[in-house]
């Protein structure tokens, strides 16, 4: 349920297959999965970087939205970036 990591992957094949009803949902997924994480992690991240994904997933949702394939992937490549750095 909170595994952020298969969520952005989800989205990710979603997006480049374009399918976007599919990419709607797996955002709404990975949004409560980010929701999940941030109790766990918030004093011992960067306040900023929670905030720096937050910003990302919610550019991703807007391009998802209009369906922009190539901001779509622009911001799923750095709310990854985000994440892996989160892992460190």
């Amino acid at each position: 349920m909170d595994n952020v990591s298969a969520y952005l992957d989800k989205v990710r094949q979603d997006v480049v297959s374009e399918n976007w009803d599919n990419a709607k949902m797996d955002m709404e997924k990975l949004e409560t999965a980010w929701g999940m994480v941030i109790p766990r992690i918030q004093y011992s991240v960067e306040r900023d970087d929670i905030n720096s994904l937050n910003r990302n997933l919610t550019r991703l949702r807007s391009w998802i939205t209009v369906k922009d394939k190539p901001n779509s992937l622009v911001e799923l490549q750095e709310a990854e970036m985000f994440w892996d750095k989160l892992g460190k």
